[in-house]
């Protein structure tokens, strides 16, 4: 891993501070099995990588689309 860790890091605090949503698709491409890569080392998916990632952003969207309809 590299700086990502730092720059996700401060992102997070920036995103917060402003009530921004947050996605974290690093999180989710890191706990995701080799499969999931095109190969080792790679930041390219396979598709089935791809659908998990798109499932995630899907999630998140819906969630954000949700809580805005429930404010006024």
């Amino acid at each position: 891993m590299g700086d990502e860790i730092k720059y996700n890091a401060i992102a997070l605090k920036i995103m917060a501070k402003h009530g921004v949503a947050i996605n974290d698709l690093h999180q989710l491409s890191a706990s995701l099995p080799a499969t999931s890569f095109t190969k080792p080392g790679d930041v390219h998916f396979t598709p089935a990588g791809y659908n998990k990632l798109a499932a995630q952003v899907v999630e998140s969207i819906l969630s954000v689309l949700k809580a805005e309809k429930k404010t006024p």
